[in-house]
Order: C-alpha cells, then structure tokens, then sequence
C-alpha cells in the first residue's frame, strides 16, 4: 500500500533490524563531502569541543566531537562530527581512547 502511495516512502520502511543503522550511516556519509567543504572555507580556526551525554537511568553513554567556526559570512557555525558510544565512566582517558581508536 505505501509503495502504491509513494516509492519514494517505499525505500525508507525498515526492513530489518539492520534498517536504521545503514540510514544513518547512509545518511553520514551522504553529508561528509559537504561538511568537509564547509571546514575548508572557515574564515576562523576551528575550534574542537566534546560533549558527553548519558541517557536517564545511565543505560547509554555517548561522546561527542564537535566543531565550531566562523564561516564566510562571519556566522558561528557548528557542526557535529562523531557521537559513538561510550563504555564506561566520562574520564578523561576513557573519552580519549574512544576517539584515539577511531582516528
């Protein structure tokens, strides 16, 4: 029935388990090019920030790396860059390891 109202809907319905995560990844990498520009055309530094959350109940933790510019225009502009999970207590060291891994 949705495919008859829209294809377009079609190729979003979640298929699996797997749905949402190949979205997002999908979705990431559709705007690396971009986002990568946009840091090449900073008017300022850029400066680099990380912020942690932790849901109610503490069953999830993420941190996350941001950066934050002045773009042409003399806006500040912000961008997020990374929010993997994050296992453990918010230490400086295990916040470290997280990202050091990935780069």
């Amino acid at each position: 029935m949705i495919a008859a109202a829209s294809p377009l809907a079609e190729a979003l319905l979640w298929r699996s388990h797997q749905t949402l995560r190949d979205h997002i990844i999908a979705e990431y990498n559709a705007y690396v090019p971009a986002v990568t520009a946009y840091l090449r055309e900073a008017r300022s530094l850029i400066y680099v920030s990380f912020d942690n959350w932790t849901s109610t109940g503490g069953q999830y933790a993420f941190t996350g790396l941001c950066v934050h510019y002045l773009n042409g225009e003399g806006k500040l502009v912000d961008h997020l860059l990374g929010l993997p999970e994050l296992h453990g207590a918010h230490t400086g060291n295990n916040i470290a390891s997280r990202w050091i891994l990935r780069a």
